[in-house]
């Protein structure tokens, strides 16, 4: 089984809904996927927006979401480790020095690109950090099914 760790800050919006959008895409695939957040509070909803926005795109499973620390313990599990922000990748390398190889950007493929926190933002914000997620998440199951890291 092949696992896959989602990191943001909070726990509660990005991670979550790019969590969601990979177990959708990989269902069927020997594949589970969590997520974390590197300044999380254990045991928070998902954000009422991110929920709101997913649940239209048929997602509800969101509204299940509890959010947790990120701990070393997942990231030694993890067999790849999907950050959101640069600085939550040097959280990771932080908190266990042995991911470095395993962790990468959601953004990897595009440029190293970050994904912005939409929280506290306009609907129209959080809808297009969903679509760049949904992007993101069909870029990185297309090279993980090339590079046979899911099966």
């Amino acid at each position: 089984m092949f696992k896959i760790l989602v990191v943001c800050t909070a726990n509660i919006c990005r991670s979550p809904a790019a969590q969601q959008f990979l177990i959708e895409s990989l269902r069927g695939k020997q594949v589970k996927v969590e997520s974390a957040g590197t300044l999380a509070l254990d045991g928070n909803h998902a954000d009422a927006t991110i929920q709101s926005l997913m649940i239209a795109r048929g997602l509800e499973s969101i509204t299940q979401h509890r959010s947790r620390a990120l701990m070393p313990s997942h990231l030694a599990q993890a067999d790849l480790i999907l950050c959101m922000e640069r600085d939550h990748m040097a959280r990771v390398q932080r908190l266990n020095p042995l991911s470095v190889n395993k962790t990468r950007l959601f953004g990897h493929w595009e440029n190293q690109a970050e994904v912005d926190d939409p929280v506290g933002r306009s609907e129209q914000t959080y809808a297009r950090s969903l679509d760049e997620m949904e992007r993101l998440t069909s870029q990185w199951v297309e090279k993980m099914s090339m590079m046979g890291m899911v099966q």
